[in-house]
């Protein structure tokens, strides 16, 4: 589930216009979003994902 969240915002990011993606490599630049993306799901203090929805949106709101 917390990986499909981390796609979901990747892609909604991407047709959004907020991040442009072009080339042969926007595949990879995707992916490796959607890796940015479940990396802020983790509070630095923990090991485990932090699936707290409110904690990530705060995060993308800064």
């Amino acid at each position: 589930m917390p990986s499909d969240l981390s796609f979901i915002l990747a892609k909604e990011l991407i047709r959004s216009g907020s991040i442009r993606l072009s080339g042969s490599t926007a595949k990879g630049q995707a992916g490796e979003l959607a890796v940015f993306i479940r990396t802020l799901r983790q509070k630095p203090e923990e090991s485990e994902p932090n699936t707290d929805d409110e904690y990530l949106i705060g995060l993308l709101s800064k």
